[in-house]
């Protein structure tokens, strides 16, 4: 939860906040630091319910679904972004807007990984107190 709530107050600080530098790096510094500690403990947490003799197994599928899901994350920011750009007026402006469009994509996506992620532990808990 650490790493999601960074990541949230990461995302929610640019979007929020004026857009500079100074924000930006304050911004992405937190949302990464807290994706460093969602994923490891994620990862860390899913394998351990493997048998021993899928644990590289389990260790190859997070490495590849992180890698695709860098890839389709991209990609959508990059679309948001030149649909904005298309539009008539200040290119800079324009792409201001779809910057900020994607961070508040980001920002339900990360209210909805929160919801999950809350989800599952309830249930993992319900699980062992059984």
């Amino acid at each position: 939860m650490i790493g999601l709530t960074l990541i949230g107050a990461g995302m929610v600080w640019m979007v929020l906040l004026p857009f500079n530098v100074w924000s930006m790096t304050i911004g992405f510094t937190l949302s990464q630091l807290g994706g460093g500690f969602w994923f490891g403990n994620n990862m860390t947490n899913a394998i351990s319910h493997l048998d021993h003799n899928f644990h590289s197994a389990g260790n190859s599928i997070f490495a590849a679904v992180n890698n695709y899901s860098a890839a389709v994350g991209i990609a959508l920011a990059a679309s948001i972004v030149s649909v904005f750009q298309k539009g008539a007026g200040d290119l800079s402006a324009n792409t201001l807007a779809g910057i900020q469009w994607t961070y508040r994509l980001d920002v339900i996506m990360i209210a909805l990984a929160i919801w999950l992620s809350i989800s599952v532990m309830k249930k993992v808990r319900a699980e062992q107190t059984v």
